[in-house]
């Protein structure tokens, strides 16, 4: 008898039961609620060389995994067996050596009659760091949402995982300026699963990836003294789903001295808009940063911290194999109202928030759709495109 014949079996027994004057025999069992298939990869990126490594799922029924392979390559990674029957943890995933100097990417889909969702495997390439003509060096992860570091500056780049489906995977990536104690840009991926029910913690602490004396102290109060909030750059609601991700979002490397009004305001208003976008996109890639210093707050310690001139967001959506791409810019001061402002009016191109800022951003989009769709998404005025509003 085969199994799907068996279940149909035990669930027509169990439907019997359930139903007025009906009998059951043993401990009846809970009706299995359909829900959308998941997968885990364990490991991603991976290194430049062959291998494998078993996909997680997490399914109740049939279910199906596709490979779309992103930008020139195809066929260097396989899954065996390529279709299922629920939850197991021995589907093989192997892929070639790569021996070009750039990564690539593969997006991994897995259906079933309850949904789907889809993961985004990148493989790094022969280089881990380039340098490009005009400057640029950025470390080869693939990552869809970090912008270029450049050889010219003295920041430095740092990235946080988290645990999420019993994995480790990547949080949040920063930017760190160290004359100004803040974060140039903090880059990040948003998926409906990260938003969740746990409470906002509040838990202000250092970050232990810097010292004492290269960060912000804003554990025991913020930067009242010069009338600015300990404003997020990536927001404590958009890590809701455990403790320990939401705990991560308040380390001082997270925090900027904004302006209480900005920060409680307008501001407020772009983080919903994204966590809209969000819940529309399979993925949204986020990058935020600030730019420039109009004065300075003094933290905990003492020490001087840079007050923004501005702050900006840009986000790449990302449904199936559609990419899209919207950017805000924001003056930084108190001007604004506190509720009702159009934010379609502050939107920008990607390539125009680009000129502002002077250098690239979602570095490795043109590794995935090519260099001339990468051009078109980062080209179009998102004010004419209705989905963003």
């Amino acid at each position: 008898m085969t199994s799907r014949i068996l279940h149909k079996l035990m669930a027509a027994a169990l439907f019997a039961a359930l139903l007025p004057g009906g009998v059951s025999c043993g401990k009846q069992e809970a009706e299995k609620k359909p829900v959308a298939p998941s997968m885990t990869i364990l490991t991603n990126p991976a290194q430049k060389n062959a291998d494998s490594q078993f996909l997680v799922i997490d399914a109740n029924g049939d279910w199906t995994i596709t490979l779309s392979f992103q930008g020139n390559q195809s066929g260097w990674a396989s899954v065996s067996p390529k279709t299922g029957t629920d939850s197991r943890r021995n589907v093989l995933f192997e892929w070639d050596a790569n021996t070009a100097e750039e990564p690539r990417s593969v997006l991994l889909t897995i259906t079933s009659k309850s949904g789907k969702s889809d993961i985004l495997f990148t493989q790094k390439g022969t280089m881990d760091v380039r340098a490009a003509n005009s400057g640029v060096r950025y470390t080869n992860l693939g990552w869809l949402e970090l912008p270029a570091t450049l050889q010219s500056d003295a920041y430095d780049f740092f990235n946080r995982s988290m645990t999420y489906r019993n994995a480790s995977v990547r949080n949040y990536s920063f930017y760190w300026d160290y004359n100004n104690l803040v974060a140039r840009w903090v880059a990040y991926p948003m998926v409906g699963g990260h938003k969740g029910s746990v409470s906002r913690s509040d838990d202000w602490q250092l970050d232990p990836l810097l010292t004492r004396d290269q960060q912000p102290v804003v554990v025991s109060r913020g930067f009242g003294s010069a009338g600015c909030d300990r404003g997020h750059q990536l927001p404590s609601a958009d890590r809701t789903f455990s403790e320990e991700a939401n705990a991560s979002t308040f380390y001082g490397t997270n925090q900027t001295p904004q302006y209480s009004n900005f920060n409680q305001g307008i501001w407020v208003g772009v983080e919903n808009l994204v966590r809209t976008w969000a819940n529309k996109s399979d993925t949204l890639y986020v990058a935020t940063g600030c730019t420039g210093a109009v004065n300075y707050a003094y933290d905990n310690d003492g020490k001087q911290v840079a007050i923004p001139a501005a702050y900006w967001k840009a986000v790449l959506s990302r449904s199936g194999s559609t990419y899209s791409a919207c950017a805000i810019y924001l003056p930084h001061n108190n001007s604004y109202p506190r509720s009702g402002n159009d934010l379609k009016s502050y939107s920008k191109s990607v390539r125009e928030l680009e000129t502002i800022l002077g250098y690239d951003l979602f570095v490795n989009l043109p590794l995935v759709v090519g260099n001339a769709k990468a051009k078109e998404i980062e080209e179009t005025n998102p004010a004419n495109v209705s989905w963003w509003w």
